[in-house]
This record gives structure tokens, C-alpha cells and sequence, in this order.
């Protein structure tokens, strides 16, 4: 494989001060992803786009029964049962307001 053909060679021949500086770029990306666990880019952070709920003094929660048991929304898949846990706690929210 011949490295003359790969755009960073390229970038890095071209432009030096460039490629460094995507190289920072990548390598905080990573970093801040893998090791810290928040994200670098604004672009992969729902919580920006979205309005926070606010704190209320009183601590419902909301279940949900299928045919007459309750479902733990704990044991679902991750994403999946903060989706539920977040919509309920949300139509609590705007039920109380």
C-alpha cells in the first residue's frame, strides 16, 4: 500500500500546520469519547437541542401495566427503557403543570 495516495500524506505535504491541527482534532475527539465519556462535538449531543425537565419536589413515577403486570422498565434495553422512563416522566410533568 502506498501512502502517497492517502489524503492526510497528501494534506500533510500540502499543508503541515493543517494536518496537525486535524490530528488534535481527532485525537481529543477520541479521547473525550472514550475516556471521559462526553462528546466534543455539539452535534452528537442530544441534550443541547432539547429542554430540560425540571426538578419538582415531589417524586412521582409513572408504571406501566400490561395486562395487569408491571412492566420494569430496567430490564428493557438501555436506550429503550430511558426512552419510556423519560416520555412518562415528562406526561407527569405536563399533567401536574
Amino acid at each position: 500500500m502506498k501512502f502517497n495516495n492517502l489524503f492526510f500524506y497528501k494534506v500533510y505535504q500540502q499543508w503541515p500546520a493543517l494536518f496537525y491541527v486535524c490530528c488534535v482534532l481527532v485525537l481529543g475527539t477520541l479521547i473525550s469519547g472514550f475516556v471521559i465519556g462526553q462528546s466534543v462535538s455539539p452535534f452528537h449531543v442530544y441534550q443541547m437541542y432539547s429542554q430540560p425537565i425540571p426538578s419538582s419536589e415531589v417524586g412521582n413515577t409513572a408504571r406501566i401495566y400490561i395486562n395487569n403486570k408491571e412492566i420494569n422498565t430496567f430490564l428493557i434495553y438501555q436506550e429503550t427503557g430511558d426512552i419510556i422512563r423519560t416520555n412518562m416522566n415528562r406526561l407527569l410533568y405536563l399533567e401536574n403543570s
